[in-house]
């Protein structure tokens, strides 16, 4: 098995491809994550300087 080789959980391996678009898909979470927390600590902030 080859070190860049991935499994998906039901044990079958994933296409360069398809693991790209899962890497993808998780940074596209992450970011939106990001944004969530910016906009809390944003509002946190703003609430403070008050």
């Amino acid at each position: 098995m080859s070190v860049y080789s991935q499994q998906c959980a039901t044990g079958q391996h994933l296409s360069n491809e398809e693991i790209r678009q899962q890497y993808k898909i998780k940074e596209r979470i992450i970011e939106e994550k990001i944004m969530r927390l910016q906009l809390c600590i944003d509002t946190l902030e703003r609430t403070n300087e008050k």
